[in-house]
């Protein structure tokens, strides 16, 4: 900064955080001899422009501080004040799991708004994430913001969420990384320790990749790329039941009530409990019956195979505008880990593979001293297949394959197929409308 009649004011070392409106104070003093005042410091982090809460996670902070769920770089969210787990009965309304979901200052999860950088990710379907994120790695920093959002942000109520990924530099610059995690690092669940388990169950749980970045052209333009693959081989328990009847109870009820169409359902679908001393009783044409009962704990294997891969471009094309292009995938070719394992009573494992893109482009220009503009181009695609597996010890099983109609499951998001038992639908997609659902395709075509 330079005025006639005063000293020269130089301030270097300045460094912007995403969405901070940083206020610089200069002090120019006047200037007898020639004089130079030279500050070296960073913008100060006390945001007193407006009256926006909210939290900043740097690269350091990144990388130090614990990222729970599979090093899901979403879970940050949860060491911010306000913010707090999911409870038990919400995580069916939410997608990309369990740790990667919470609440802020107690609004619904479906308030919070996911973006990355600027691009907005949120689950069409329910709420929480749509496109996964597992490499630290690849960020540079994470704004949270939980209250009095600004005028650019809409959609959400609860809190904004912007996850900022990094860019090359003059210098080739990379990493490796390999995460390890097994059954003898961890401890029992509360599942575990009602199924009577003494050490935790198994599980191998892998995390290899790496990133690279560097200049295409030096000082004009550069590119960052990673690659991640994830493997996780894990066998959970389920809930347990404590009315399941034993080997003894099964004779009572198929000897005074084996007529009957329900008593035929439970003693064709229900296994065996172990007995845990309890009893129910009923009443059936004058005569009480005592049905001891026991407990049920099922176990079901659990795979996950996942790969992430995320490319950028940042192109100077003036001192002024900055073309910055992105593109993050992720494909899921099993996934029988994060979604829904029903294993108590055994049989109704759900594998639900998927593949999700995530590709942004924006254009940020300077148009004068106090004015800018960025224009951007965003798009997103999620597939996703629900496949039943593991029916074959299911007893219901055979009847799902006697049955001559075929019966699709409703996705909001572009499908390729299911499968229900033994039974393939056709290839389809879906499309949204204005709240209007119609699925297309041959045999089973299902129109809303």
């Amino acid at each position: 900064m330079e005025l006639t009649g005063f000293s020269r004011y130089v301030r270097s070392g300045v460094t912007l955080s995403v969405s901070q409106t940083a206020v610089v104070d200069a002090e120019i003093r006047p200037a007898a001899l020639t004089e130079v005042i030279e500050v070296r410091a960073d913008a100060p982090l006390l945001n007193v422009t407006n009256a926006e809460v909210g939290v900043r996670f740097d690269a350091t902070r990144i990388s130090e501080l614990p990222v729970l769920g599979s090093r899901n770089i979403f879970t940050l969210a949860r060491s911010a004040p306000g913010v707090s787990e999911l409870a038990s009965g919400q995580t069916n309304f939410s997608s990309g799991g369990f740790e990667a979901n919470y609440s802020s200052n107690g609004a619904r999860l479906r308030s919070n708004n996911i973006m990355i950088d600027g691009q907005d990710v949120n689950d069409p379907s329910v709420t929480g994430r749509q496109q996964p994120m597992n490499n630290t790695d690849i960020v540079q920093e994470i704004r949270l913001v939980t209250n009095q959002f600004a005028a650019e942000y809409g959609r959400a109520a609860g809190s904004i969420m912007n996850v900022v990924t990094k860019s090359g530099t003059n210098a080739f610059d990379g990493s490796l990384f390999w995460f390890h995690n097994d059954n003898s690092l961890n401890a029992r669940s509360n599942l575990d320790e009602a199924a009577g388990r003494t050490h935790a169950p198994y599980r191998v749980e892998n995390q290899a990749g790496g990133t690279v970045g560097g200049p295409i052209v030096r000082g004009q333009t550069f590119f960052f790329g990673s690659y991640q693959k994830w493997t996780d081989r894990r066998l959970g328990s389920g809930f347990t039941l404590t009315g399941a009847p034993t080997d003894a109870g099964r004779q009572i009820l198929e000897s005074a009530a084996g007529r009957l169409p329900q008593v035929q359902a439970l003693l064709k679908h229900l296994p065996a409990g172990a007995p845990n001393g309890r009893t129910a009783t009923f009443t059936l044409a004058g005569t009480t019956y005592a049905v001891p009962l026991g407990s049920l704990t099922g176990t079901g294997s659990q795979r996950l195979d996942d790969h992430q891969t995320s490319v950028r471009v940042d192109h100077q094309l003036t001192q002024n505008h900055t073309l910055v292009g992105r593109y993050l995938y992720n494909n899921r070719p099993a996934d029988t880990a994060t979604s829904s394992v029903q294993v108590t009573p055994p049989g109704l494992t759900h594998d639900q593979p998927s593949s999700s893109h995530a590709m942004n482009t924006w254009l940020t220009s300077v148009l004068g001293g106090s004015t800018s503009n960025e224009l951007r181009v965003a798009l997103s695609r999620l597939r996703t297949n629900g496949i039943l597996v593991s029916l074959d010890s299911d007893p219901a099983r055979q009847a799902l394959q006697q049955r001559p109609e075929r019966r699709p499951a409703l996705h909001l998001e572009p499908v390729r197929g299911y499968r229900v038992g033994g039974v393939q639908s056709v290839k389809r997609r879906s499309r949204r409308c204005a709240g209007l659902v119609q699925h297309r395709g041959g045999p089973g075509t299902v129109h809303l």
